[in-house]
Order: C-alpha cells, then structure tokens, then sequence
C-alpha cells in the first residue's frame, strides 16, 4: 500500500455516520422532494369547461337537437340569472357564472351537472315560469321523456276554472275522446270517484263528457288546479293529454 493512503476500512471507521432524521423530507442528495411541496387545491373550472364536460356525458338530460334550439333563446338577464344560480347546489358553479348574464343552454348544462333527481326538473320549471321565460318551458317540453318531470306549462297553481276558453276546448275534447283500453275521461272520473251512474248519463246526453268530469271536480274540489290534473294525466299515462296543459 502506498506511503499516505489510509484503508478503505479504516476511512469508514473514522468518518463519523449521519444518523437518519425523523420525518426527513429530503432525497439523497439534500435537495426538498417535488411531490412533498405539492397542495392538492381544486381550481375552478371555466364556465366553458363546465359545459363542455356536460355536452355528451353520462346522464345527459337533453337531445342534441333540444340544446340547439335553447342556444337559440334569448340569455338569461342578470336578474334572472341570479335568481337560476341559487337553485344550483354547486358553489363552484354558481360561482363561474361571475356576476354575468347566462345563456340557456349553459345553465341547463350546469343544472344537469349536479341534478340528483328527476324531480329538481319541477322546481326549475316553475322558477322559469315565476321569472316569464316560458320560451325556455316550451323547449324543455319538447324533450318528451322528461314531461311527467317538468310539470305542465301553465302555473301549476292556476284553477282549472280560469283557463281559457280555447284551452279548455282544447283539452276537454281530446279527453273526451273514447280509447280502446279506457285511460280517458272515464278513467279521470273514477280517479275523481264520480259515481258511474253520472258517467253513464254523460255518455248518453253530452258530446263532451271530460267538460262534465271538470266541472264537478271544480265543485268537489275548491283548490282543483292545472297541476293536479297534470299529475292525474301522468298516472293515466296520457302524457299527450299532459303536454296540453
């Protein structure tokens, strides 16, 4: 071994051992570990990111042809939009919005986003109704196999007796017309517990017997309102008869 060289042996043994420190969050060589400085923050989301996971995702609530046409209305006022925001459960979407008018599709988008039933669809309809967008009420309509869920078009609270006349026609002529498997105006009656034997003059005397259900609903029932016969139709499974009203 040459003159001035100490053993590897003997290096070791004299070089004095760094003890490992409790909880170090150093690497090897002394340098702090990227992964350890990270903070998991959820940013939030872009109004357009938002819409965009929400196009084609699962649970998608409307057709491609139905989000065409809201594109196609009028946005939101501020006014409305503020009062649309505080039915969206999410603050993170509430809060893309930013104080800015929004536009129908973009909303429902949102909505969709955070629906957990079918039945928060009623709620919206009657805010839209409440803040005089019944163009946006006549386009949800349109996606049929969401009806029984968005409640009639007309207030839900409207008595029958104050609809107008021509809806009245309207609707009393197409229930009064006779169906094979009898989900018609007799149907209603018995729902409405109307003994049969006024059905049966009905039938005889009167070429619009759904006028006659109707009226003695209204007389049985002080509060007989649009949504109630709604509902009654749903049950019926007349959901053509529904979308009338």
């Amino acid at each position: 071994m040459p003159s001035g060289m100490v053993p590897q042996a003997q290096r070791g043994a004299n070089t004095p051992r760094q003890m490992p420190v409790e909880n170090d969050e150093t690497n090897a060589t002394g340098i702090l570990e990227p992964s350890l400085m990270l903070v998991s923050i959820s940013p939030l989301r872009s109004l357009e990111s938002i819409v965009e996971l929400q196009i084609s995702g699962p649970g998608t609530l409307w057709s491609e042809d139905i989000l065409s046409e809201f594109q196609d209305l009028p946005d939101f006022s501020l006014a409305q939009t503020n009062a649309l925001t505080a039915l969206l459960r999410s603050r993170q979407l509430g809060a893309s919005v930013n104080g800015n008018p929004l536009g129908v599709c973009n909303y429902l988008l949102m909505f969709q986003s955070q629906i957990q039933d079918l039945e928060e669809l009623r709620t919206l309809a009657q805010r839209l109704k409440v803040l005089s967008r019944t163009d946006v009420i006549v386009v949800m309509h349109k996606q049929r196999n969401l009806l029984r869920w968005l409640g009639p078009f007309k207030p839900e609270e409207l008595l029958i007796k104050d609809m107008s006349i021509s809806h009245w026609l309207e609707f009393t002529t197409a229930l009064s017309i006779t169906n094979p498997i009898g989900n018609d105006w007799r149907m209603l009656a018995n729902k409405l517990d109307i003994p049969r034997t006024y059905l049966d003059l009905w039938m005889q005397q009167n070429h619009n017997p759904a006028e006659m259900v109707l009226k003695t609903f209204m007389v049985r029932v002080s509060e007989a309102t649009v949504g109630r016969i709604f509902d009654l139709m749903i049950e019926m499974e007349r959901e053509d008869l529904a979308a009338i009203l």
